[in-house]
Parts: C-alpha cells; sequence; structure tokens
C-alpha cells in the first residue's frame, strides 16, 4: 500500500516518542513487570499523539470548533472554511492536499466539498435566518448532514445536545 512521506516521518516521530516515553516511565525504576511500565508509557503517548486522517480532523474541527462555538445549524461553505482557516494549530490555512504532495495554500470552498463527497455531504442552499425580502441563497450545509458522520467518526457522538425535559423524564422514572 502507498503511503505518503508526511504519514512515514508520522509514523517515525510517534515511535521516537513512544520509546522515549518508554524510557522516562522506565527510568530509576526497577519495574517488577517492565511491560507494566512500558503499556502505561504506550497508552500516555498515543493520548497525545494524533495521527488522524484529515477528513475525521476536518468532522471534528467542524463540530467542535465551528458548529458547537457558534451554535447555528447551519453555515454557508465561505464561513466554514474562513473558520477553519482562524483555528490555530490546523492544517487548513497550509492545506497540501490528501496526500500532502501539494504546494501548500489555504483550504478552498471546492476542496471543502470534495473532501466531504464521499460521505454523501454536499452543499445545499442556505438561506440565511431570518429572511427578508432581496435576501439571497449560498451554498453551505446543514448541521444535519453532519450527524452520521460525526457518529462514526468521533467517539460516537454526534454533536447535539441532548433534551433536558427528556432527561427529567428519565431521571423521575
Amino acid at each position: 500500500m502507498w503511503e505518503s512521506t508526511r504519514a512515514k516521518a508520522r509514523r517515525a516521530s510517534f515511535a521516537i516518542a513512544l520509546r522515549s516515553a518508554i524510557c522516562d516511565r522506565c527510568q530509576g525504576r526497577q519495574l517488577l513487570r517492565p511491560a507494566a511500565g512500558a503499556g502505561e508509557a504506550a497508552i500516555a503517548i498515543s493520548r497525545e499523539h494524533h495521527d488522524e486522517d484529515p477528513v475525521v480532523e476536518l468532522f471534528g474541527d467542524v463540530r467542535d470548533k465551528i458548529f458547537n462555538v457558534r451554535e447555528v445549524d447551519r453555515l454557508t461553505s465561505a464561513d466554514i472554511v474562513l473558520d477553519l482557516h482562524g483555528l490555530e494549530d490546523a492544517m487548513w490555512s497550509e492545506w497540501r492536499g490528501t496526500r500532502g504532495d501539494q504546494q501548500a495554500h489555504k483550504l478552498s470552498q471546492g476542496e471543502l466539498s470534495k473532501l466531504l463527497r464521499p460521505f454523501r455531504i454536499t452543499p445545499k442552499s442556505i438561506w440565511p435566518l431570518g429572511r427578508r425580502p432581496g435576501a439571497k441563497s449560498s451554498k453551505g450545509y446543514h448541521r444535519q448532514q453532519f450527524a452520521a458522520a460525526w457518529h462514526s467518526y468521533l467517539d460516537g457522538e454526534d454533536g447535539t445536545s441532548a433534551q433536558p425535559n427528556n432527561i427529567k423524564k428519565l431521571r423521575s422514572m
């Protein structure tokens, strides 16, 4: 299977970090069970390591840092891309494509659409809330379009908030 240079570099840096963490955990102690120290180190370093597919990172950023922060049910493609570019330590303002083989550039609306298309998430006509005469639609996404992907790829959460009324009814039973 073909693996990009960036993915190989990430894997190599993960291996080095894992070895370093194991040494740090085991240093200065005599372990009765060395494998236990190695296991603890592996778990600790894996929590810090992010070697996710770019689309999975995109799903997380769109849910956690855009839809949840703005608390809206729809956003235009332009707004999503603009917000992605503004994220600290994210790859979207220096996007190099899914294989990492392109010149660094900001993620475009077309590239966003292309990343989401395999998940059957396609831009729709989005009308502004409180529509007025003369208002124009824009291409964008409804929050519900992402729900299945968020549920499948992001810790089983769909990003929708629980209904407090339902919770009260369940507690009273």
